[in-house]
């Protein structure tokens, strides 16, 4: 599933038609950079310019009458080895992310286009501390007790069991910092 993901998500960037995958007009990985960016309440320029080509795009479904059109959800990601896959992806976005950006900073000779070296990777323009999300990977039991991510996600899943909150409120605020 997440080879298929890939792939999609990259045909942008492969055809030479975008530089990025933040770039990549009407992707689902477009789609889920732009929601983790304003979750993390990023400020970014990475993440204004994102909001705006969401906008634009919700504007062009407008002018040929299809922005009333459901549109499906994405699948969620979850990082436990133990979801069920009908209810989540067993992987993180953030390691989805990451999969994609080194996919396409790969240079293929059969394809036109490739994520630039010199471009900062992805969770970088979007506000996000690698060095500490990093060293919560590493120590995740130590850290967290059902569940990680962002302090808005971790308070989430604790409401949806009917908690208060869950170990790793702190982790998360050093690793998903707000960018001004």
């Amino acid at each position: 599933v997440l080879t298929c993901m890939a792939y999609v998500d990259l045909n942008p960037v492969r055809a030479g038609v975008a530089d990025s995958p933040d770039a990549s007009d009407y992707t689902s990985l477009q789609q889920r950079l732009f929601a983790y960016a304003k979750e993390k309440r990023s400020k970014t320029k990475a993440r204004k310019q994102l909001q705006a080509r969401i906008q634009r795009q919700e504007e062009i479904k407008q002018q040929i009458n299809v922005g009333h059109w459901p549109q499906a959800a994405l699948m969620p990601f979850d990082g436990s080895a133990h979801t069920d896959i009908h209810t989540a992806l067993p992987f993180t976005r953030e390691d989805y992310f990451e999969l994609v950006e080194t996919a396409g900073r790969a240079i293929r000779e059969d394809k036109r286009g490739a994520i630039p070296q010199s471009l900062t990777p992805i969770l970088a323009r979007l506000g996000v501390e690698p060095d500490q999300w990093l060293e919560q990977m590493q120590c995740y039991g130590r850290n967290y007790s059902h569940c990680s991510g962002s302090v808005e996600n971790i308070r989430a899943y604790a409401r949806r069991f009917n908690q208060n909150w869950f170990r790793g409120l702190s982790v998360a605020r050093k690793a998903y910092r707000v960018v001004a």
